[in-house]
């Protein structure tokens, strides 16, 4: 799987992470973004960490006063999360 593997986007969340926790709001985002689009396309087996990702990146906009894209992902990460509970 190489770049597209869980493991990757992993790495991007938790260099988001580091980013978010310096103050440095666009570099978590850019991390955040990457881990997203590797996420995406791993929806049927990993759903939980789109959803976690989608909930970071709200967090991260909530921080720039930007609540509009806060909850914009936040709504995501509520659907993501929904997708994966049983009926």
């Amino acid at each position: 799987l190489g770049e597209q593997s869980s493991e990757v986007s992993t790495s991007y969340s938790l260099i988001a992470g580091a980013y978010w926790h310096q103050g440095n709001y666009k570099e978590a985002l850019l991390n955040d973004t990457k881990a997203v689009a590797i996420q995406e396309k791993l929806i049927p087996q990993k759903p939980e960490l789109l959803a976690r990702t989608y909930r970071d990146i709200a967090t991260t906009y909530s921080h720039m006063n930007n609540h509009q894209l806060a909850l914009k992902f936040q709504l995501k990460s509520l659907e993501m999360q929904k997708s994966v509970l049983p009926s």
